[in-house]
């Protein structure tokens, strides 16, 4: 009988450990398109919804500390997910109708986001023209973690469609501590041409995106604890 209750013991303490010891789950990209294989990329597109805000750190120049903002009122994407259950998610977005004070401002390429389900952004880098400050701020390729900032977060969106109810997600990117570099647009010129300090490192991007699956759904699934 003793043997036995100890044999019950050591089960119950091994089981507790194996809990406390089990990885945490985590939340995946569901993607889904009639006739697609399970883990072949799928095509998505999306829009950017209400104003994309991209803010700088302070830059130094000969006449003092300056920050630049550019905000764009238009947004396409397009980009990959993944057939079935992932962690992973690439947009390409198009940034349109840009100003930066009370000049135009232009995104010389698409801005790649590569999302991670559990917040994590990798950026590509991209040039932005400065009409008003006459400089060129680059975007450097970087990645923004949880660990620095939560830099995006995802919400199911459901919208009615002629076929029927559509799931699309809702991208709410936060990034922060972005890498920035400036130079003029022509030598001794504007703004940029008194810089003191090329670099910022405090560069934000804020703004909602709404990517779908062409011809599918797209959502995030929570972990079923």
């Amino acid at each position: 009988m003793r043997h036995i209750r100890l044999t019950v013991g050591l089960l119950a303490t091994v089981g507790a450990f194996a809990v406390i010891a089990a990885p945490a789950l985590a939340a995946e990209f569901e993607a889904s398109k009639a006739g697609a294989e399970a883990g072949s990329p799928v095509e998505t597109k999306g829009a950017a919804v209400g104003e994309q805000s991209f803010h700088s750190g302070p830059v130094e120049t000969a006449k003092g500390v300056e920050h630049f903002t550019v905000k764009c009122n238009k947004g396409k994407s397009t980009g990959t997910a993944t057939e079935g259950l992932s962690t992973k998610l690439v947009d390409k977005v198009t940034f349109s109708k840009c100003t930066s004070g009370k000049k135009g401002a232009k995104f010389e390429g698409p801005l790649e986001l590569k999302y991670n389900s559990d917040g994590a952004v990798e950026i590509g880098e991209v040039r932005v023209k400065l009409s008003e400050a006459k400089c060129f701020m680059t975007i450097e390729a970087q990645e923004v973690d949880e660990e620095s900032t939560k830099s995006a977060a995802y919400e199911n969106v459901t919208k009615e469609g002629k076929k029927g109810s559509v799931k699309e997600l809702g991208i709410v990117n936060s990034l922060k501590k972005l890498d920035m570099e400036f130079e003029p647009v022509h030598e001794g010129h504007g703004i940029c041409a008194a810089l003191t300090e090329e670099e910022s490192e405090k560069g934000s991007y804020k703004g909602l995106l709404e990517d779908e699956v062409i011809g599918g759904s797209l959502a995030l699934v929570e972990p079923i604890v």
